[in-house]
Order: structure tokens, then C-alpha cells, then sequence
């Protein structure tokens, strides 16, 4: 699957619906112990950023591959058996908003490297997530949900709206 670029907000808007209402219920149903499949999670795509020094395409797809995780456990977590089916079906066009978010703010902040903190937010807005899910905390949960999703996103003229 490729997605065209007016792709990615839809991409955008579709996981702030999805992803916001799996960790509200993720919050209300998982068990203190299956979170520690989201704390491993987690830790596998921190331990893999902290790592990296290049971006080639097997990095990025790594990348992708372990953000995808981390909010698909979510997703499974949730009790919901529909959620995670259907951010399966595209799981594809949500490791490609990924990879081209992060893409792009990887050469960014290496044009302008006083921009390094968008990478280590990109990073921490998982371990902060997993924090306020692990706490219980609903309205922590939310405000880092909707701030980690807005920061991924790379707004893209809406096109559809210009022929109109």
C-alpha cells in the first residue's frame, strides 16, 4: 500500500479517534499485568530510538514497526476485540504516516540540530503515555495522547477542500 500524501491526515484524524478511545479504555480495563506488555512495548521503541545514529530504510522501518506496536497493544488492551481488527486492516497506511512524520522531522532537526528536542518528544510522548496509562491517570492520558498525536502530525494542505 502507498498512500498519497492528503492520505496522512486522514491517517491523522482516524488515529485521533482510535487511538484517544483505546487508551481511555485501555485506562478503565487492563489489568496491572497486562500492561507489562505495553511497558515492553514501549521500552523496545525507546531502547531502538536512543539507539539510532543514521536513517536508512531498514531504521525506518523499524521505527514505524515499533511505534505501530506500542499503540496496537493499546489498542488490544483496550477489551474492545474491534479495535485492534481495525487498526490492523491499516496498519500499513499508519506505519507510513509514522515513517514520513518522523522522516521528516529527522532531517529537519539535522538542518537545524538546536531542533533535536521534536526527536526525543517523539520518543518520550511513549514512555509518558505508558506512564499515565500505568497510573490510571484518564485526563494526563488524554492531554499526552492528543499532544503525541499532534506532534507526529505534519499537516498537509487539505486538497480536497481547494476544489470545492
Amino acid at each position: 500500500l502507498v498512500i498519497e500524501p492528503r492520505m496522512l491526515n486522514d491517517v491523522s484524524e482516524f488515529r485521533r479517534l482510535i487511538d484517544t478511545e483505546c487508551v481511555r479504555l485501555t485506562i478503565l480495563n487492563a489489568s496491572a499485568d497486562s500492561l507489562n506488555r505495553l511497558k515492553e512495548a514501549c521500552d523496545n521503541f525507546s531502547n531502538f530510538m536512543n539507539s539510532i545514529n543514521t536513517l536508512d530504510e531498514d531504521t525506518q522501518k523499524t521505527i514505524g514497526d515499533l511505534d505501530y506496536k506500542f499503540h496496537l497493544t493499546i489498542c488490544e488492551l483496550s477489551g474492545n476485540l474491534l479495535y485492534p481488527l481495525v487498526y490492523k486492516a491499516v496498519q500499513e497506511a499508519i506505519k507510513q504516516q509514522i515513517c514520513t512524520n518522523f522522516v521528516s522531522r529527522w532531517y529537519y532537526n539535522r538542518l537545524d540540530p538546536s531542533n533535536q528536542e521534536d526527536i526525543d518528544r517523539f520518543r518520550k510522548g511513549h514512555e509518558d503515555l505508558l506512564k499515565a496509562i500505568m497510573d490510571r491517570d484518564m485526563v494526563k492520558a488524554k492531554r499526552i495522547t492528543s499532544m503525541h498525536l499532534n506532534l507526529n502530525v505534519m499537516k498537509l494542505p487539505d486538497t480536497k477542500k481547494q476544489g470545492s
